[in-house]
């Protein structure tokens, strides 16, 4: 039996595992569908095979629809459990030997011990999962940045990871809920509110996507359909990207301000006034991101917009072992 070595993120609505020597092997939606069967969970359908039953007539009436993970905790371990088994059989499906798999999963820097117990125990379940070591997902993004002490900002879609990170780990550090989801809630409320139309939130996500800016030089428009507040009747509109700057900006003050608080929580032994701001996860690729925290904050700033910069970063620590192991305050056993 060999042996492969895998980082797995798992995101409230996706989650991505990297394999050694072969990159992003899967990204799927973290959602599963199960009945009970003689009081215990069994799987229907995970991932984008879910999404599809889901979506179309022919799930039954007894299936139940779960999402067993939100805002980095595990919210339903049994169906946790079943949903990673599903996921690391299809990352090895087709393979003559079935392989072992020493596993590095990104994590929440706010968890619990209990919480991360959690976590741990979704994927200890599995035979054929040798190790698991756990990593705060700022860690992860480390290895991606030019100096030895950073401020890294991940905005996601349901969570914000924000921490200075140094040789030795984390500084200081915290999990906030100013994140991708919030501003679409603000996108619909500010449709709502200025056109009296509603629309959903996935299409308040497309919007911020498409049009998304902090800058008000964008000037680009999207038709979007929803209803009329006032008859009850569809309607399409056009929203321009001013009107989702609008909608955007003060979540993003308050990210400053979340920001800011933690710098005030560094030691004054460390210097970070000089270093990076790094922007990661996939809200950091908003148009303007990186002018908008420096004009607040003053300091530099660096974006990395790719949505899998997490598993990238952390997939480093493959081949260097020993900085993982410092960083978490383990020893290399």
């Amino acid at each position: 039996m060999f042996n492969i070595e895998l980082v797995v993120d798992i995101g409230s609505s996706y989650t991505t595992v990297f394999e050694k020597n072969k990159g992003v092997v899967l990204k799927e939606p973290s959602f599963i569908l199960v009945k009970k069967q003689r009081k215990k969970l069994k799987t229907v359908a995970f991932g984008k095979d879910a999404v599809r039953m889901a979506s179309s007539n022919s799930k039954p009436a007894d299936v139940l629809e779960i999402y067993p993970f939100a805002s980095g905790k595990v919210v339903n371990e049994e169906a946790a459990k079943l949903l990673v088994k599903g996921f690391l059989q299809t990352v090895i499906a087709g393979r003559l030997i079935k392989p072992t798999m020493d596993v590095i999963c990104t994590i929440s820097c706010g968890l619990s011990n209990v919480e991360r117990n959690h976590i741990e125990k979704v994927f200890s379940h599995n035979s054929l999962v040798k190790s698991v070591t756990l990593i705060e997902s700022p860690i992860a993004i480390a290895p991606l940045c030019e100096n030895r002490t950073n401020t890294i900002v991940i905005i996601g879609s349901h969570l914000t990871e924000i921490a200075v990170v140094s040789d030795n780990g984390i500084v200081t550090g915290c999990s906030v809920d100013i994140c991708g989801s919030k501003m679409d809630e603000a996108i619909v409320k500010y449709v709502a509110d200025v056109y009296r139309v509603a629309i959903t939130q996935d299409r308040a996500e497309q919007l911020r996507k498409s049009l998304g800016s902090l800058s008000d030089r964008q000037q680009n428009t999207m038709d979007v359909a929803g209803r009329n507040l006032l008859d009850d009747k569809s309607k399409t509109i056009d929203v321009t990207s001013e009107d989702v700057r609008i909608a955007i900006v003060p979540i993003f003050n308050k990210l400053n301000e979340v920001l800011e608080n933690v710098l005030s929580l560094v030691p004054s032994g460390i210097n970070v006034k000089n270093e990076n701001i790094v922007l990661a996860g996939g809200v950091a690729g908003t148009h303007g991101v990186g002018d908008f925290v420096n004009a607040k904050l003053n300091m530099p700033v660096r974006v990395i917009p790719d949505p899998n910069s997490v598993v990238i970063g952390a997939a480093k620590f493959f081949t260097d072992k020993n900085r993982m192991y410092k960083m978490l305050g383990l020893s290399n056993n």
